[in-house]
């Protein structure tokens, strides 16, 4: 069972590394982006930044007709808090116009309505923390069965005095 607990830890981990990995490009080539960049410039650009990210770590694009003029609103992870939520303080918007950015960020929107929730994170990060020392534990114990791939036979340790004896079955 601590198998399958360790092994949906290494699994969520990886998740880990992409978003990181996406906020990091992000923050190394968000400069790249400016206002006034037309939406075929400047949307390949952003989601080429977040391209490792799986669908469920991003959010779709919004779009609206408003007095005659198109708005399309990309959404940018650009945040991680490990709450298993996906919130608004986690992305930026990118606003584009009749297809020209014109606004970058919450404040032309009214702000981010939703937010992580820090205390949901350190639990989660304390259970992380535990769950790779158990891992770590497991490691380091002697193993007590043995089965040889493409084998019906068992094998089991026993301990004597100094020595491990193996009998297989």
């Amino acid at each position: 069972m601590k198998y399958f607990q360790n092994l949906i830890l290494l699994l969520m981990l990886t998740g880990c590394l992409e978003a990181g990995t996406a906020i990091s490009t992000y923050d190394q080539q968000k400069h790249t982006v400016k206002l006034g960049d037309s939406i075929n410039v400047a949307l390949p650009a952003l989601e080429s930044m977040q391209a490792s990210l799986q669908s469920d770590w991003k959010r779709t694009a919004d779009q609206y007709l408003e007095n005659g003029a198109t708005f399309y609103v990309h959404y940018q992870r650009t945040g991680w808090i490990e709450d298993g939520l996906l919130t608004d303080d986690e992305l930026t918007p990118y606003v584009f116009v009749d297809g020209t950015l014109v606004a970058i960020g919450w404040t032309v929107l009214g702000g981010a309505r939703s937010a992580g929730d820090a205390n949901a994170a350190a639990a989660f990060n304390q259970q992380r923390s535990q769950a790779l020392f158990d891992l770590s534990d497991a490691l380091r114990q002697p193993q007590r069965t043995y089965k040889p791939r493409n084998s019906r036979t068992t094998c089991f340790a026993q301990k004597v005095g100094n020595n491990t004896i193996m009998n297989c079955n």
